[in-house]
């Protein structure tokens, strides 16, 4: 089942307001949507965020767009790590 980001959230700001723990938050969500809902990493996240007041559910704004590396950029990583694992072994 694919649940929403926001509505996962609202879960863990109802554990946090409930006092209880990222480990507590990702079991709670765990039984009450879908193991693969969330990680103890990401309620562990979101934890920190309220600790510090910030209670908005939305997504921080990124400083910038992604890198995205296409097809030629990833084969050239690859030959550049195939030819440097091969001179090391010399």
């Amino acid at each position: 089942m694919a649940f929403q980001k926001e509505h996962i959230r609202h879960c863990i700001l109802f554990a946090f307001e409930s006092k209880k723990n990222a480990a507590d938050a990702t079991k709670m969500v765990y039984s009450a949507l879908d193991e693969n809902a969330v990680t103890y990493k990401t309620c562990k996240k979101w934890f920190q965020r309220f600790r510090r007041g910030n209670f908005d559910l939305n997504d921080a704004e990124r400083s910038r767009t992604p890198k995205k590396i296409g097809g030629r950029g990833i084969r050239a990583i690859i030959e550049r790590r195939s030819l440097s694992n091969a001179v090391g072994t010399c």
